[in-house]
C-alpha cells in the first residue's frame, strides 16, 4: 500500500499532495510483530511531510463481517471503557472534534495524559467482542478525529454492492 502511494507521488507534479483514507490500522505509524503499517512505511519516506489522522467514536453502529453471518451493518460499538481515550473524549462534552496530538506534551497538566498508553478502540473487517486495547495515540497519529455518535457505512446512490442489488 505504501509503495502505491509513493509511486503516485513520484509520478505526480513536484508539489502534489495526496489525501488517503484508510482504516486506522493502515494509516497509523505502527511497528508491531516485525511488521510496519502503511503509515509507518510512509513516515520512513515522508517524515513530517505527512499528517496522519485517526478516527475514534463513542457509540453507534458499524459495518463488519460477523462469523457465519457475513457482512452486517447492525454491529454495535461498545460504550467507551473507563479510562479509555474515548471515555475522556466523551467526558469533554464536545460531540465532534479534531485534536492536534502534535501539541501534546508529556509533562503538561492539560495534555500529558494524551502521551501515555490508554485503552483505544480498534475494529477491523471482522466484528469484535473485545474492542479496546492499549495504544499511545501520539505515537500512532498526528491528529485524532472524534465522533460521539457514528452510523454504519452506506452505499452511495447508484453504487452496487456485492450482491449486485442497489
Amino acid at each position: 500500500m505504501a509503495r502505491n502511494v509513493q509511486w503516485i507521488l513520484d509520478h505526480s507534479p513536484k508539489d502534489a499532495k495526496i489525501v488517503l483514507w484508510a482504516h486506522n490500522g493502515h494509516v497509523c505509524r505502527m511497528n508491531q510483530f516485525g511488521a510496519k503499517s502503511m503509515g509507518a512505511c510512509l513516515s520512513d519516506v515522508y517524515d513530517k511531510g505527512q499528517v496522519v489522522i485517526g478516527f475514534a467514536a463513542g457509540s453507534g453502529q458499524y459495518t463488519a463481517v460477523v462469523q457465519g453471518k457475513g457482512l452486517r451493518s447492525d454491529n454495535r460499538l461498545q460504550e467507551p471503557v473507563e479510562g479509555s481515550y474515548e471515555a475522556y473524549f466523551r467526558a469533554s462534552g464536545v460531540p465532534n472534534f479534531m485534536l492536534d496530538l502534535r501539541q501534546a506534551v508529556k509533562d503538561d497538566a492539560g495534555s500529558g495524559w494524551l502521551t501515555g498508553s490508554l485503552p483505544f478502540r480498534s475494529i477491523g473487517a471482522l466484528a469484535m467482542d473485545e474492542q479496546f486495547g492499549p495504544a499511545n495515540l501520539c505515537e500512532l497519529f498526528d491528529v485524532i478525529t472524534y465522533f460521539d455518535q457514528t452510523t454504519t457505512s452506506r452505499l452511495l446512490p447508484g453504487a452496487r454492492g456485492r450482491s449486485g442489488k442497489n
